[in-house]
């Protein structure tokens, strides 16, 4: 089985979390991460054990070791780096909410179905207390 090679868009604490859940995953890995700043990249990718860090997230986008990309930046940027994941031909995970408006989580979905690629916006209804109230 191939792993699937995952990128993240950001430093932000949550993908410490996700990358370190990947860890022992048999189909996926953390390969890469960027933010706008080099350093804080490659301090992030030295902490987590990522082999690459991106003073972009253009560039982490331009590689070609990525698959997919996790996407945990704020709100108002979740719909256009999405789109823009999209467009260059990886698969993505946004983190909740997917976007700020309705019109702009369809642009998503619109762009996942042109490109052929997978977009799935990261909410654990299943498992979220409020889904267990509601059942009760």
């Amino acid at each position: 089985m191939n792993r699937i090679r995952w990128g993240v868009l950001s430093t932000a604490r949550i993908g410490r979390v996700v990358a370190r859940a990947c860890r022992d995953s048999r189909s996926a890995e953390f390969v890469a991460v960027a933010s706008r700043d080099a350093g804080r990249a490659r301090q992030f990718a030295d902490e987590e054990a990522i082999p690459l860090s991106f003073g972009s997230y253009e560039d982490l986008l331009d590689s070609a070791a990525v698959d997919a990309v996790y996407i945990p930046l704020p709100v108002s940027m979740h719909a256009e780096w999405t789109i823009k994941a999209l467009a260059a031909g990886k698969d993505v995970l946004c983190e909740k909410p997917m976007a700020a408006s309705s019109g702009q989580v369809e642009a998503c979905f619109d762009a996942a179905e042109q490109s052929g690629r997978q977009c799935f916006e990261g909410l654990m209804y299943r498992h979220h207390p409020q889904t267990q109230l509601v059942r009760r």
